[in-house]
C-alpha cells in the first residue's frame, strides 16, 4: 500500500514536484522525442538539497545523458503556491540539453522551452528568503582615509594567501582592524 502524505507537509511536496517533473518531461517528449536521436533519454535524479538563494538547478552529463534536478527545499516550503515555476524552470534547461546538446544558458532556446510547458521565461526568483539567508559577517579594515568593511570571503584572501586590497579613494593598502 502507498504511502500517503499529509497535504502541505515537506514529503508530499517533494512528491508534487517528482510528479510535475514526470508531467512535463512527458509533454516533451511526446512533442519532441523523435528530434532526440543522439542519446537514449534517461530521466533526472529529482533531489531536494539545494542550499542558499538558489531555488533550483540543473546538471546534465553531455556524454552520459545523465542529469539532476536539485531544488530547494525551504524555499520550496515557503513559496508553494508560486514555486511550479521554479519546476518548470529547472526542466527546461534539463529539455534544452538534451533537444540542443549543449547548454544554452537562459537565452532564447530556453526561453522558447518555458513558454512551451506555459510559463514566463524569467531568470530569476522573487521568493521569500527570510529564512535561508545569513547574515553576513564582515571584518573591518582601515586606510588612512577611514574604515572599511570586508565580507568573510575576501578577509579569507588576505588572510590565506596574502592577497592586497587597496582604498578605491586613498589608493593605500587597507590594515584589518582587530575587532575586539
Amino acid at each position: 500500500m502507498p504511502v500517503v502524505y499529509r497535504e502541505g507537509s515537506l514529503f508530499w511536496m517533494m512528491e508534487k514536484v517528482d510528479a510535475r517533473v514526470d508531467e512535463l518531461i512527458d509533454k516533451f517528449l511526446s512533442r519532441f522525442g523523435d528530434n532526440i536521436r543522439y542519446m537514449e533519454v534517461i530521466r533526472p535524479d529529482v533531489m531536494f538539497g539545494k542550499r542558499g538563494l538558489s531555488a533550483g538547478t540543473c546538471s546534465f552529463n553531455y556524454t552520459t545523458g545523465a542529469g539532476m534536478l536539485n531544488f530547494n527545499r525551504i524555499i520550496m516550503m515557503d513559496n508553494w503556491d508560486a514555486y511550479d515555476e521554479t519546476v518548470i524552470h529547472e526542466v527546461a534547461h534539463w529539455c534544452c540539453s538534451f533537444l540542443y546538446g549543449y547548454q544554452v544558458g537562459h537565452g532564447k532556446e530556453w526561453k522558447r522551452m518555458m513558454h512551451f510547458f506555459g510559463a514566463e521565461g524569467e531568470r530569476c526568483h522573487s521568493y521569500d528568503v527570510s529564512r535561508v539567508r545569513k547574515a553576513r559577517k564582515t571584518f573591518t579594515y582601515a586606510c588612512v582615509c577611514g574604515k572599511h568593511d570586508i565580507s568573510s570571503i575576501r578577509h579569507k584572501r588576505i588572510v590565506e594567501s596574502g592577497t592586497k586590497y587597496f582604498c578605491k579613494k586613498c589608493k593605500q593598502d587597507i590594515k584589518y582592524v582587530d575587532n575586539a
